[in-house]
């Protein structure tokens, strides 16, 4: 992937607002009962569809390869059956796929959150203060999760997606692209560098996505499917979520999307102030990681906000940001906050 784009959205009107980036800690704050980690998402799924007929072939591979009774990582997991280096001489790369679709099919069945359980979380007031500030400010948001949480606040809020979301979308039943347009100065961006429960392609495009439509529904912001049982990937379904798994060695080949990476750039580079929030900048995610350090320009405030695991040490959690984020070069100032996503957002007084 190549940040290298002519075009820079921002380089008549330097952006001086604030940019939020959000992880998996972030929608595990908000409610943990119904958005869990990325080392616990499979093992969710398998036990909220404990039918032998769901899922069948994955969980055979599951236990196969890693026994029941492994803690079972998406991102290992999702790179084995993606990237199987035996697939020439085993002849099992058809399988696998198959096997592959099931699992982000499983994975977003775990995401895919009934409205109602999300507005009775106890934080969802607190989601509300938080986004409409946010909103009136014209702040932004960068996420690389694929959850709707934010869009039950935002549709509240008259938020357009078709501008917010900085994607080019189709529209299914309609053969013609609808091109991003600037938002207004008081939306927020809202960008989902890792596609999103509610943006669709059709079947045959995740063989190759280069130059593969991204559809968007417009009727309902918060639209995903409904197959509880047998998962996404079935036939008799036309279009599939379009979600981008934590693989190792990430490929982002879709146009669109790599023109979304590009505004996120030009987002960090141009705000004065980022905010990290409940993500941990895995090493393996290192196109993020470049990003970060592409516009890692000079007198930037940076916060960086979480929970410190049971076997992590303050320590070297600020020693890798400070690694992205510090130099001789440049005055940035940096803080780390050992503390909850929504105590963090709490205490700025929402």
């Amino acid at each position: 992937m190549s940040f290298a784009i002519p075009l820079d959205p921002f380089a008549d009107y330097p952006y001086s607002m604030d940019t939020y980036i959000l992880g998996a800690g972030f929608s595990y704050s908000f409610a943990q009962y119904l958005f869990p980690l990325t080392d616990t998402l499979v093992k969710k799924g398998i036990e909220k569809f404990p039918h032998p007929k769901s899922y069948g072939a994955l969980k055979d591979f599951i236990f196969r390869m890693f026994s029941d009774s492994e803690s079972i990582n998406f991102e290992k997991l999702a790179t084995f059956l993606l990237n199987d280096p035996l697939k020439y001489i085993t002849g099992n790369s058809l399988a696998n796929y198959q096997i592959y679709l099931d699992l982000i099919g499983l994975v977003a069945n775990v995401l895919k959150v009934d409205q109602a359980l999300i507005k009775n979380s106890e934080n969802y007031s607190l989601m509300q203060n938080w986004l409409s500030k946010l909103n009136k400010n014209g702040d932004s948001i960068i996420t690389f999760n694929y959850d709707l949480i934010l869009e039950q606040v935002l549709a509240e809020l008259k938020w357009n997606p078709l501008t917010g979301y900085c994607m080019d979308f189709y529209i299914p039943g309609l053969d013609r692209q609808i091109p991003w347009v600037e938002p207004k100065a008081n939306q927020i961006k809202y960008l989902k560098l890792h596609g999103s429960l509610n943006w669709q392609m059709e079947k045959d495009a995740f063989y190759d996505v280069s130059d593969k439509r991204i559809y968007f529904s417009v009727n309902d912001v918060s639209n995903y499917w409904n197959n509880y049982f047998q998962g996404y990937y079935r036939e008799k379904y036309s279009y599939y979520p379009y979600i981008i798994p934590p693989l190792i060695g990430k490929k982002y080949e879709n146009k669109s999307i790599q023109r979304l990476w590009h505004i996120s750039q030009s987002l960090l580079e141009n705000s004065k102030r980022i905010f990290i929030i409940g993500y941990s900048l895995p090493e393996s995610d290192v196109i993020a990681e470049y990003m970060l350090r592409d516009a890692n320009n000079s007198d930037k405030e940076i916060k960086i906000v979480r929970k410190l695991g049971q076997n992590e040490s303050k320590s070297d959690v600020e020693n890798r940001f400070k690694r992205i984020f510090f130099s001789e070069s440049n005055n940035n100032k940096i803080e780390f906050m050992d503390m909850d996503a929504m105590e963090f957002i709490r205490g700025l007084g929402f």
